[in-house]
């Protein structure tokens, strides 16, 4: 029995469906950062026990202070997860796509995001819970200092 062992797989092959809202903050140079809040939607999938690939869409209204905007998100990343308890941390990260929506006040950009978030799984097909992310934006350093976004979120697995 003691040269028998069983490997633990549980995130392994299981798929998220993840929506949620969010409070989020655009630094635009010279002005003050413009807060606003938004919606998102995403899917992981688990590579391995211990890390997800993921892919997130997201749309957010800045009100001000400063320029009234949006912004378009669409990121690619991956995810350690420590998936062993209830309360589950995750550090993720990622590079994407974010530029304007309906009002062209921000450029076209791409950019890296790191953050990390914690999810309450009491059951496997359930959680819910929250993140912080820091983007920072590549191109238009000129006009963009990058942003923050805090999400609640709910996780459907399957």
């Amino acid at each position: 029995m003691l040269f028998l062992h069983a490997t633990a797989t549980a995130g392994e092959g299981e798929d998220s469906i993840t929506t949620g809202m969010s409070y989020d903050q655009d630094y635009l140079t010279g002005e003050p950062a413009g807060h606003g809040f938004g919606v998102h939607l995403g899917y992981h999938h688990g590579l391995a026990d211990d890390w997800d690939l993921l892919v997130n869409g997201g749309y957010a209204v800045f009100l001000g202070p400063g320029t009234r905007h949006d912004r378009v998100s669409l990121v690619v990343g991956a995810a350690y997860v420590i998936d062993a308890l209830t309360w589950i941390p995750r550090f993720h990260a990622g590079v994407g796509y974010f530029g304007p929506g309906v009002k062209g006040v921000v450029l076209p950009d791409f950019g890296v995001t790191a953050g990390f978030g914690l999810e309450y799984r009491r059951f496997r097909e359930f959680g819910v819970g929250i993140k912080a992310e820091y983007r920072y934006l590549v191109r238009n350093r000129h006009r963009s200092d990058g942003g923050l976004t805090v999400d609640l979120f709910v996780a459907a697995y399957f």
